[in-house]
């Protein structure tokens, strides 16, 4: 079963899920020209927004959001990462505090599109996000590659 096939199946299931991959690999670009299409193939209202100050209250069946931040990974990026002290400034962080409420809002079906520097990080995130940090819905996460 193909990753589009993955991804339809489980949102039109009402499940949440997570797809993980590097800057520039086409994430967004899968998801605009080939995922929602296929939602929409098979009747539902998407709400897609392109990343977490960008929320806008709206009614659909399945929501994705882009540009995502989890906190999941934290210890582990900033151990390996210690020349980028602080890995997540404090502006940065009350930021990605403010979107996680915007995705709290929305408790049906949800798509959430996260980015990584490289497979090690992608890898490590996909083995650890089981439950979402904003409101500990449970996660099933998939590697864009």
């Amino acid at each position: 079963m193909s990753i589009l096939q993955k991804l339809t199946k489980g949102l039109l299931r009402g499940e949440n899920l997570a797809l993980i991959g590097t800057s520039d690999s086409g994430k967004t670009h899968f998801v605009k020209e080939e995922l929602i299409p296929e939602l929409e193939k098979n009747g539902k209202k998407v709400a897609y927004f392109k990343d977490g100050s960008n929320i806008t209250d709206q009614e659909a069946d399945i929501y994705i959001f882009d540009e995502v931040e989890s906190f999941c990974d934290r210890e582990y990026l900033e151990e390996k990462y210690p020349e980028e002290k602080p890995y997540y400034t404090d502006e940065y962080e009350r930021k990605v505090k403010d979107w996680f409420w915007g995705y709290k809002k929305h408790d049906r079906s949800c798509f959430y599109i996260i980015t990584r520097k490289n497979k090690d990080d992608i890898e490590y995130l996909r083995d650890h996000l089981r439950w979402a940090d904003w409101d500990d819905r449970k996660l099933e996460t998939f590697v864009f590659k």
